[in-house]
């Protein structure tokens, strides 16, 4: 019984070394190229047929010339997209373009400004705004804060004034 379990694991150990060699063997092929899938390559088609040719026969309007084709003639074909990565050799916390939020188009000055909240005591109002503590007078990316009330601010930019409300969130919904 001994002598059966060291045959058997022998048989066990060179099925298991002599599979490791092939698949060395195939990934040092080197071939990128997909496998087929056990059909034939289809034959390339035979564009001449040997025999005579009839003689040209003379026409009225004289033959154009050949036209050569050039660079503009063929439409410029768009590269194709990149393939997707494999899970192992992307990054997950990238944010990919398609997924990158889009502000309004056009050019709007005060765009960028975001108050996600207003402290107001006795002293006084106070902001957040772009992550930012703020209070009137106070500059903040290229604007001024003119006014602070309990719904929003009042920013003027290049003589241009506007009002921004606070971004309004529901936590518990």
């Amino acid at each position: 019984m001994k002598q059966q379990m060291n045959r058997r694991s022998k048989i066990l150990l060179v099925v298991t070394i002599l599979a490791a060699v092939i698949l060395v063997l195939d990934q040092m092929s080197g071939s990128k190229a997909p496998r087929s899938s056990g059909k034939a390559p289809d034959a390339p088609a035979v564009a001449s047929v040997p025999g005579p040719t009839p003689p040209p026969t003379p026409s009225a309007v004289p033959a154009a010339p050949a036209a050569v084709p050039t660079a503009t003639a063929a439409p410029r074909l768009a590269p194709p997209p990149p393939p997707d990565q494999p899970w192992g050799k992307r990054d997950p916390f990238e944010i990919g373009t398609k997924w990158a939020p889009s502000g309004p188009k056009g050019s709007d000055r005060f765009a960028g400004y975001r108050i996600t909240g207003i402290v107001c005591t006795a002293q006084g109002c106070k902001a957040v705004v772009n992550d930012r503590v703020v209070r009137p007078g106070d500059d903040v990316d290229g604007a001024r804060v003119v006014r602070i009330t309990r719904s929003g601010i009042d920013l003027e930019k290049g003589g241009e004034s506007r009002f921004i409300p606070v971004v309004q969130k529901e936590f518990f919904q």
